[in-house]
């Protein structure tokens, strides 16, 4: 399947996963979607070999982060969640991947949040903690199929970002 490089994908420039600079992704995060591009073909087996660092790119983290860890994480670390969970849900020409797991351990948390995010395509899949290994074949498939549709809409201009 063709699609877009994954520069084209994740929009803002990479950063430093320290920056409290919400426009910016972790430098892991871009890794991740790029390699699913190495080729200048979207690589199904690489992306779902990278489904945590997607899930970064998506807010699945902020969100644990956000609420499971709180007591735990360093003022820092918390505000860059908070910034990045903000900033998401003000991102209306960022397309947004959600994949609601059932029952999923983290579900309810992240679906009271995800539901702020404009420009939001949600999916469900099967799964509790680790669902993508539980349904990585219909993970993949959603994952394909989202990365195909922004590709075929022309991407995500940086000035819209």
């Amino acid at each position: 399947m063709k699609a877009a490089r994954g520069s084209t994908l994740i929009g803002p420039s990479s950063g430093d996963f320290g920056s409290s600079k919400p426009d910016e992704l972790s430098a892991a995060a871009s890794f991740a979607a790029k390699a699913a591009f190495a080729t200048n073909e979207f690589n199904a087996a690489a992306a779902m070999a990278n489904a945590c660092f997607a899930l970064v790119v998506l807010g699945a983290s902020s969100l644990f982060c956000t609420h499971v860890a709180r007591r735990i994480a360093s003022r820092r670390t918390l505000r860059i969640v908070d910034d990045y969970s903000a900033w998401l849900a003000t991102t209306q020409h960022l397309p947004k991947l959600y994949l609601h797991a059932e029952p999923g351990f983290f579900a309810p948390i992240n679906d009271a949040h995800s539901s702020t995010w404009p420009n939001v395509t949600r999916h469900c899949v099967k799964g509790l903690h680790f669902c993508q290994e539980d349904d990585a074949d219909t993970i993949g498939q959603h994952i394909a199929r989202f990365v195909d549709d922004v590709h075929k809409s022309g991407g995500v201009p940086r000035s819209k970002l």
